[in-house]
């Protein structure tokens, strides 16, 4: 079972996060342990993706009952889209793009999104653009600069995203981030 986590957490956090959601699609307690974890993005500070691979403790016949399932992997398609999607996010990353490109049903893909990573392919490429551009924000990068980086059409568009996603405008997320550091500048 894989599930993806919009947020940063604590090590200490994964298991009480993963039971809740476990918790809330299967509408009772299930048994788990952590078999894995791995961050899409290690170099932001504020938000990270982290996938959690999560072995599940379930009763089969067959099985003795410690014996976790096999966790499922995600397809390879799959894989191949999210990484182009990593790689280019200036480009064009409509779903009829990338229907052409990878010879996939867009039907398809929009439900694999769904089934591995729990949000939809497009709020996975905002979110992609949005880390991309808080990165560069904090590398001093102007906003106008930050929203052509990132693959975002136009001003507004980036403005209301970013704002969307992070409850701050880039010009006021860049400045407490400024402030963050000089504050960390003096306390050396």
């Amino acid at each position: 079972m894989w599930s993806v986590v919009e947020r940063d957490y604590k090590r200490n956090d994964y298991r009480r996060i993963v039971g809740d959601w476990l918790g809330k699609k299967s509408g009772t307690h299930v048994d788990f342990e952590i078999f894995a974890t791995h961050e899409l993005e290690a170099e932001e500070a504020d938000c990270k993706w982290l996938v959690i691979r999560v072995n599940l403790k379930q009763d089969h016949p067959e099985k003795k009952k410690s014996e976790p399932v096999a966790a499922v992997e995600f397809p390879a398609i799959l894989v191949r889209v999210l990484t182009y999607i990593d790689d280019n996010l200036q480009g064009d990353l409509s779903m009829a793009s990338l229907e052409r490109r990878f010879f996939i049903n867009r039907s398809y893909l929009s439900r694999l999104c769904r089934k591995y990573l729990g949000i939809s392919l497009h709020r996975y490429i905002i979110l992609r653009r949005v880390a991309k551009a808080k990165a560069l924000l904090m590398a001093g990068k102007s906003a106008m600069e930050a929203c052509q980086a990132s693959g975002f059409n136009d001003y507004s568009n980036f403005r209301r995203m970013f704002k969307k996603v992070t409850n701050l405008t880039p010009s006021a997320y860049a400045k407490k981030q400024n402030r963050k550091y000089k504050v960390g500048q003096l306390g050396e």
